[in-house]
Parts: structure tokens; C-alpha cells; sequence
């Protein structure tokens, strides 16, 4: 036999996590050691007393309230860990923390890691409908298709900040079902001639239809929290059941876009089975934009929800805590920061996989577009706190609401930034890949999708300058939210002379001078490689504002590598763990003053 003494940090001290390793024909079962007997007696003790009301000594379980004991034993279920061999067949959910407890964030789930994958598919495919339709009917359908996916992502956030599932296998084939439903949504996601015909495509028909399902398992497994979750069973069943009706809404909505465009393929396609006649009866299939109207209307709908319930609804007093789940918002803020990694993911493959041609103007606009994105990525993580206690989700309950909105459009904008810079790329290289399409000689070139037809000059100026101030804009929404108005509007002025910041307000209105010059700058520049300098010019600018933001308002927090508030994450024996591969840069503006 092998014991494996861990050190584990739950409920603020360290215990003695004790596992066991049986050699072949052992059949001994429990603990050998007197000194692990005292251990774990002792341990149970105190989990007895914090039971009856004794105040923990640091911290308390992320996953379940008192229990802190975690063998490997099968009667177990404490311990979410990933046990080869071991196969349990249900064990129901676990809220990670109560309210007024300090937030763990968890461990790595490869699982989550996984699940972003198809979103990097999603972004690109989303793209494509943008780059082959840079219209305002373009639009519709990419907004309508990011939404629908972004919501996805951000339904299965909310849950996994708020419960923990052990690896049984009835959640696993939850797992499964929702990333096969997830791949289905995406595969449909195609160009607007497909999806805006469903009398003769069923591409919108199965999108609309897989979403519809994805909302119904989300309901189910609201379902299994109201009856069957571990923690704080009054709270857990308000939560749930305010979650149901909402859920319950926007699956309305998504049957009604399955319904609609079932009607238009199905009845078309019986009809044209009956006559035999194709040509009549594709001149007889108009486009139909209300099954995305719709699906767009489900996003709107759930969120304009979430906004009335929360802003106007939740009592000002701290009530709320009494019928809503608190959410790990650690948790959260690194999930939204790999959301926006994948957005991010979409531009650097616009850029990589693409035809090369040896003009100079096309790596001028090649290594430009690399350098915004790079930099792009660098503002972005600068920008947002990684602290949870310096996040809007922390800071206000309507701020965060506002955030998470703001963010959904956010991330639009970035896939757009993608799409302008492969609109860009395929301006140089279109004619040479028309070429070679008619030669049939395209087995050694690289690219996923392209524009059907190449777009104009001043087309692709619109969509770059646009997306390019969109991402500007909403990025900065984001950070006021973070703050607040009054505050940051405090900044600008000096508590101790009440005299103006005169530098930091030059600052904000640079800023604001970038986003009007970037959304009227397809007005005046089309050629594609000046476009990608004035992007990586933009970016540029941008980073500069923000760095000297930290020496010219006060209140700056001490800053790490990727810009957010160091937060230091106190072991239960005292000591500070220092998170690998992140410099911290003690920057803490002083209250100058100076004009």
C-alpha cells in the first residue's frame, strides 16, 4: 500500500486529504495509521462545530457548505475529482459558495477548455456570413447567429459559477448531448442565400431547431438544481425557478423560428415533391428574415429580462441574497476573458490562413494586421480587472448586468475586426484565387472561406472603420462600468485643490477623438494597406492613453502583467501564492495634482 498525504486548502486551514493506493490483491479498505486517524477525527470535529455555528477559521468550502472531509471512498461525494475506475451513476449538484463567503476560483476543467473549441468555429463561420454580406441584410444575419451562440456560452458560464457537478455519468451525457447540440448550431451557421431561404434550404430551419433544444436541456438542468441540488435549498429553488420562466420565454421564442421556417421547407418541399416542377417553385421561395428576426429576438428578449429583473426589481436592501445563488465571480471573469481570446482567434486565422502573393502593399497590410491584433489582445486584458473585488459583477449589481451586455457586442465587434482584415487580405489575392478556381488548380492553396465576390474598396474601409470604433466604444463602456460614472468622473478633479486633472482629461478626449476618427475614417481612406496602418496607428494609441492613465489619475490599483489588480490568494497557513508567469509592477500614481 502507497498513502498520498495533499495538502488541500478548504474551510481556511490546511487538512490532510488522504487517499490510498491498493496493491494488487489488497482488499483492505480505510485509514492504517494512527496519526491519520487523529487527523481526520480532528477534522471532523471542527466540522461539527462549524456545523452548529462556530465561525470557520479562514474560508469556507467553495463547493458545499460544511463538510470538508473528502476521502476517496465511493460513499464519498464531496470530492469533484476525476477518478479513473470509479464510476458513479448520478450525484446531483453542489452550489460553490454562500453568500459572504470568500470565492475560490476552481481548478482547470479541461471539459470547459474543450467546449471553447467550437466557438473558435463559430466565430469564423459567423464571419464568413459577414464577409460574403457586408450589408445591412449581412448584418442582421451575423447579429442574429453571434447572439444566438454568444448567449450559449454565456447560459453555461452562469451555471458553472454557481454549481459544481461531480464526473457521474448522467451529467457526462449531459456534457456530451450539449456540445453535439452546440456543433449542430454552428454547422448550420452559413451564408445569407442559404438561411434567408428557408422554402428551400434547411440550414435555418435545424439552426433554429438545435437551439431551441439546447434551451430545453438548460431548462432540465435548472430542473435538477430546484430538486435535487446540495446547499441552500430555499435560495437554490427562488433562483431556479426565476431561471425556468426566463428560459422557458426565450425557448418560446426559438420554437416560434423553428416553426416558422419548418412551415416554409417543409410545405415547399412537399409541394415540389407532388409537382416535379424545380424551376417553378424556386422562383416562387422569397426570402424569409423572420425566423432570424426571431432568433435575434430571443437574445433581446432574455437579456432585456435579465436587465428588468435585476436593475428594477432586485430590492436595493440586500434581499436579493435571500432568492438568488451567488455566483463565483472569479469564475466568471476568466471564462469571459476566454471567450474574448477565441474572438480574438478568428482575426488571427483571417490572417495566417490566406494566399500569400509577393506584393509589397500585401505584407505591409499582413504584418500590420498581426501587430493590431497582438496589441488588440494586450488592451483588452490591461483594460479589465482580473480582480473579482475591482469587477462590475463585484462592484454593483446593475453595473455588472450592464457589463455582461456590453460585452456581447464587444465581442461582436472583434469578430468584425477579423472579418475586415480577411476583406483586406483577399483584396490582394481574389484575382489570383479566381484564377486558379477556373484552372481547377486549388488542391496547394490555403484557405477556409472566402468572399463569394470581391467587395469594393469603399465597402471594406466601412466595415474596418466601423468594427474598429465599435471595439473602441464598447470597450470603454465596459471599463466606466467597472468604476462607475462618479467616480471616474471624481478622478478628474483633485480632492485636495479641487482644481481640474488637466491630463487626464486631455486623455479622455484623445480617446474620444479615436473613436469619431475611426468611425468617419472609411469616409476618406479605402486603400486596404493605409487601412491596416491606421488600424495598428489606432491600437497603438490606445495602449499609450492607457499606460499614461496610470500616472495621471489618482486611485491607480497595483497592476500585474495583464493589467488587472493583483489579487493575492492567501494560503490557509499564511503564506502569499504568487500566481507562475506574472509580473507584478508596483505602479501606484500619487495625487499630484499638476496642470
Amino acid at each position: 500500500r502507497y498513502r498520498l498525504l495533499l495538502l488541500f486548502p478548504l474551510e481556511g486551514y490546511r487538512i490532510k486529504k488522504i487517499a490510498r493506493y491498493m496493491t494488487q490483491g489488497s482488499t483492505t479498505k480505510g485509514i492504517h495509521s494512527n496519526q491519520e486517524i487523529e487527523d481526520v477525527e480532528k477534522v471532523k470535529s471542527e466540522n461539527e462545530q462549524n456545523e452548529t455555528g462556530a465561525k470557520p477559521r479562514r474560508r469556507s468550502s467553495i463547493f458545499q457548505g460544511g463538510s470538508s472531509v473528502f476521502l476517496l471512498e465511493e460513499e464519498e461525494i464531496g470530492d469533484i475529482s476525476y477518478h479513473p475506475g470509479k464510476i458513479r451513476l448520478y450525484a446531483p449538484p453542489k452550489q460553490r459558495q454562500k453568500w459572504g463567503e470568500s470565492q475560490v476560483i476552481p481548478r482547470v476543467n479541461w471539459g470547459d477548455t474543450f467546449f471553447g473549441l467550437f466557438f473558435v468555429a463559430a466565430a469564423y463561420s459567423v464571419g464568413n456570413i459577414l464577409l460574403n454580406s457586408p450589408s445591412a441584410h449581412g448584418v442582421l444575419y451575423f447579429c442574429g447567429c453571434f447572439f444566438t451562440v454568444n448567449l450559449m456560452w454565456q447560459m453555461k458560464i452562469f451555471y458553472d459559477s454557481r454549481f459544481a457537478v461531480e464526473d457521474d455519468l448522467l451529467h457526462r451525457l449531459r456534457e456530451i448531448l450539449s456540445y453535439a447540440l452546440v456543433g449542430t448550431v454552428i454547422l448550420h451557421i452559413r451564408p445569407v442565400k442559404y438561411m434567408s431561404h428557408p422554402c428551400e434550404h434547411p440550414e435555418m430551419f435545424a439552426f433554429a431547431l438545435t437551439t431551441s433544444l439546447f434551451h430545453l436541456l438548460n431548462i432540465l438542468s435548472s430542473l435538477e438544481v430546484m430538486y435535487f441540488a446540495e446547499g441552500e435549498r430555499d435560495v437554490i429553488r427562488k433562483s431556479a425557478r426565476t431561471e425556468i420562466i426566463s428560459n422557458v420565454v426565450v425557448l418560446g421564442v426559438y420554437l416560434a423560428a423553428t416553426i416558422v421556417s419548418g412551415i416554409d421547407y417543409f410545405h415547399q418541399n412537399h409541394g415540389r415533391l407532388l409537382a416535379g416542377d424545380d424551376e417553378y417553385y424556386k422562383e416562387s421561395c422569397p426570402q424569409n428574415d423572420i425566423p432570424m428576426w426571431l432568433c435575434l429576438g430571443g437574445f433581446l428578449i432574455f437579456n432585456l429580462i435579465s436587465i428588468l429583473r435585476i436593475q428594477f426589481f432586485f430590492p436595493s436592501d440586500g434581499s436579493h441574497k435571500e432568492r438568488t445563488a451567488p455566483m463565483n465571480i472569479g469564475l466568471a471573469i476568466h471564462r469571459n476573458g476566454e471567450w474574448i481570446m477565441l474572438m480574438l482567434g478568428e482575426s488571427i486565422l483571417s490572417l495566417l490562413i490566406v494566399d500569400v502573393t509577393q506584393e509589397g502593399s500585401y505584407y505591409v497590410a499582413f504584418f500590420c494586421g498581426i501587430l493590431t491584433t497582438i496589441l488588440l489582445q494586450q488592451l483588452h486584458y490591461n483594460s479589465q480587472p482580473h480582480d473579482p473585488d475591482h469587477h462590475a459583477m463585484r462592484r454593483n449589481k446593475d453595473a455588472g448586468i450592464w457589463w455582461n451586455f456590453t460585452n456581447y457586442f464587444y465581442s461582436a465587434s472583434l469578430v468584425a475586426v477579423g472579418v475586415s482584415f480577411k476583406l483586406i487580405m483577399y483584396s490582394f489575392t481574389y484575382e489570383r484565387r479566381l484564377l486558379q478556381l477556373e484552372d481547377n488548380n486549388i488542391l496547394d492553396e490555403r484557405f477556409l472561406a472566402g468572399p463569394s465576390e470581391k467587395a469594393s474598396s469603399k465597402t471594406i474601409a466601412n466595415v474596418f472603420s466601423v468594427s474598429m470604433a465599435l471595439t473602441f466604444f464598447f470597450l470603454d463602456a465596459m471599463i466606466l462600468f467597472h468604476r462607475g460614472l462618479k467616480e471616474n468622473y471624481g478622478r478628474c478633479v483633485c480632492k485636495r485643490t479641487k482644481r481640474k486633472n488637466v491630463k487626464g482629461i486631455t486623455l479622455i478626449v484623445i480617446r474620444v477623438f479615436l473613436i469619431a476618427f475611426f468611425g468617419t475614417l472609411g469616409q476618406y481612406v479605402t486603400d486596404p494597406s493605409k487601412l491596416a496602418m491606421f488600424g495598428l496607428f489606432g491600437v497603438v494609441a490606445q495602449l499609450s492613453c492607457r499606460n499614461l492613465g496610470l500616472l495621471f489619475f489618482p486611485g491607480s490599483v497595483k497592476q500585474d502583467s495583464h493589467g488587472a489588480g493583483s489579487e493575492e490568494l492567501i494560503e490557509p497557513d499564511g503564506q502569499e501564492q504568487v500566481q507562475p508567469n506574472s509580473t507584478h509592477l508596483d505602479i501606484k500614481s500619487e495625487e499630484k495634482c499638476e496642470d
